[in-house]
């Protein structure tokens, strides 16, 4: 493997690794008996931009059912696209075929969350390593001594290679996991949820490991989580997704620090503090309405069926274009996909619904819950 000691920072202004322009990813809604016609689409991935620079990890995070797993299968052509632009490298990848595409993959790797689900059970972990490499030339010289390699670069010992995935623990599947995709030397990793289904102490190690094994090998990552800790620790840029779009990115610091998009500080108003006197005089925005369906999306704003600072105008009839908005104290790039977000940041726009947690519910009733008229956004994957 090729060892880098220091890959490039984001935000030098060289051309991203993946450049990923309108991407959408529709799936037909089909009924009928004996003619099976398509009567409508669910609109999982709606018109997402993305770009991530070599060296970097981009972390993509929303509730459940955004489609962001959908957005990571769909960059590596595990699903079918049905319009939009993903280079990687410069290369258009929605325009290989066969051999073509399989060698492309090969610098495209995926983490999937359940590490004993994407591992074959008739396999070792010899096996598997090896029909990988064997898949794109690199099984040849000193195969026993890369296959070392591997295992040591995730800590496992060299007895692993002679095991099969059900004599693993869930952790050491994951490590496994991380081990084959790093097996073919890949440039780009996808990690859905790599720690999700992982008991909680076991996550800081898989997520150490990933970091470690990127600062060795020069990776670049794009990570899917519902995570937010996860997402903040490991992260350079962060993308929130809600309804198939993009609606704010910023540079990790600058996300936590200042959310613009009225979702985003839903989002992180849901995130409990360890502290408990500022959790309990800090914001908890309480989200009226269930999550429009991806099938049926409103026409305007994605999130104005829910939003509380929703305006009589443009709401409801104009979907805002992921635009950059300038963030004082700061220059980096700070995009959001709201027509009112200065307003609402500068408090010229007051919410037109209660955002309280606390005013939704019953007299003496906790913070922590929640009434028929609104939940908290949720965290979970997609």
């Amino acid at each position: 493997m090729t060892t880098v000691a220091d890959p490039p920072p984001p935000g030098t202004g060289e051309p991203p690794l993946l450049d990923v322009r309108d991407l959408k990813v529709h799936f037909p809604i089909r009924r009928g008996v004996l003619v099976d016609r398509t009567v409508g689409h669910v609109h999982a991935v709606d018109g997402v931009d993305l770009r991530i620079v070599r060296g970097e990890t981009y972390g993509l995070v929303g509730e459940s059912g955004c489609g962001k797993s959908t957005f990571g299968r769909a960059v590596l052509q595990l699903t079918p696209v049905t319009s939009g632009e993903i280079r990687f490298g410069g290369i258009d990848l929605r325009s290989l075929r066969g051999e073509a595409l399989r060698r492309q993959r090969r610098h495209m790797q995926m983490v999937f969350q359940d590490p004993l689900g994407s591992l074959d059970p008739r396999q070792s972990v010899e096996q598997m390593f090896r029909e990988g490499m064997s898949a794109h030339g690199l099984a040849k010289g000193n195969i026993s001594g890369r296959l070392d390699e591997l295992l040591d670069s995730v800590g496992l010992p060299r007895t692993a290679l002679r095991k099969y995935p059900h004599e693993f623990s869930g952790g050491q599947r994951q490590r496994i996991g991380i081990a084959r995709a790093l097996s073919v030397e890949p440039q780009l990793i996808v990690a859905d949820e790599p720690v999700s289904a992982l008991d909680v102490s076991v996550q800081a190690q898989v997520i150490n490991l990933l970091q470690d094994v990127q600062a060795t090998y020069g990776l670049t990552y794009l990570i899917i989580a519902h995570d937010l800790a996860v997402i903040r620790h490991v992260s350079d840029r962060i993308g929130v997704m809600y309804l198939g779009g993009m609606v704010e990115e910023a540079p990790t610091a600058e996300l936590f620090a200042e959310p613009l998009h009225p979702y985003t500080r839903a989002l992180l108003s849901a995130v409990p503090q360890p502290d408990p006197r500022y959790e309990d005089s800090r914001e908890q925005i309480l989200l009226s309405g269930d999550l429009p369906s991806p099938a049926d999306p409103p026409p305007g704003c994605r999130f104005s069926t829910r939003c509380p600072w929703k305006q009589p105008t443009r709401c409801d009839t104009e979907r805002p274009p992921l635009r950059t908005v300038e963030v004082p104290g700061t220059t980096a790039a700070h995009q959001v996909a709201c027509h009112w977000a200065e307003g609402i940041r500068d408090g010229a726009i007051r919410p037109t619904r209660s955002t309280s947690v606390d005013a939704a519910l019953p007299a003496g009733a906790a913070t922590s819950s929640t009434s028929a008229s609104g939940t908290p956004p949720s965290t979970g994957g997609s």
